[in-house]
């Protein structure tokens, strides 16, 4: 590919669509069990692209694979918690259900959906992490994907018990930690990966940074005391910058939003 210029490649979602394939889609030729509510009738995004590609998720890039993985939906939009995976070191780059959806055939559903006012938990009843707006909650780690959680959890949006999940190609999904719904959480809108320090970083809605070490997740967020304390906004921008050392957020909600 020439440098500095645009290429569109890969396959339409519809090709991936996990709504209208039979062998997946549990209720099929009808809504999935990601999308269904308990009470009847559906979520927002009754597809993949408005459920999850056109609403609050995020991507990884990995390098090492040349994988661009993407993983969201939640609150109104679908409760669907798939990994979507683009090849893009590929000869011809195609779009790929990397993992199949909670509540698909694959996973016996025991109430036929997932809207199953469990919003206080962060895992579905099979383990696996529960549909949210991953925002910009979610990072890459070699071929690994890390994702914090509270976003906005499928169907309400709120209520969410935080915790930390590791994916891997090769073993899946893996609850790394998991806080308690009272004073454990940070509620935020970013994270990154710090791989000098081998550190997952959380950016607050209020108060100070913190972080996970990726050898020992389980030990929980440590706070960073000496960052920039902002007073309730988002940071929903964060990067890594190697040639300064230094873990960079920006929050959009108010003036002078910058701190290191």
């Amino acid at each position: 590919m020439t440098p500095l210029t645009w290429r569109q490649f890969g396959n339409a979602p519809s090709s991936i669509e996990p709504a209208t394939n039979a062998a997946i889609n549990q209720n099929s030729p009808g809504t999935p069990p990601w999308n269904l509510r308990s009470g009847g009738g559906a979520g927002n995004g009754y597809n993949i692209e408005l459920g999850v590609w056109q609403v609050w998720c995020a991507g990884t890039w990995h390098e090492c694979s040349g994988t661009h993985r993407i993983h969201g939906s939640g609150h109104g939009d679908g409760g669907i918690n798939s990994i979507f995976a683009l090849k893009c070191f590929d000869a011809s780059p195609t779009w790929v259900l990397e993992t199949f959806p909670s509540g698909s055939k694959e996973w016996p559903s025991p109430t036929g959906h997932l809207d199953d006012g469990g919003e206080n938990n962060n895992i579905y009843f099979d383990k696996l992490p529960r549909a949210t707006h991953t925002y910009n909650l979610i990072a890459a780690r070699g071929d690994e994907v890390w994702l914090y959680q509270p976003g906005a959890p499928w169907s309400s949006g709120t209520g969410q018990r935080p915790g930390l999940f590791r994916y891997s190609p090769k073993s899946g999904w893996r609850n790394v930690w998991q806080g308690s719904l009272t004073g454990a959480g940070i509620t935020t809108r970013c994270m990154h990966y710090n791989a000098t320090q081998d550190r997952i970083y959380i950016f607050p809605q209020s108060g100070s940074a913190a972080y996970f070490s990726c050898t020992n997740p389980a030990a929980g967020p440590t706070t960073v005391t000496a960052m920039y304390n902002n007073v309730g906004a988002f940071s929903w921008h964060t990067l890594r910058c190697e040639e300064l050392d230094a873990d960079l957020y920006m929050a959009d909600e108010f003036t002078g939003g910058f701190g290191v």
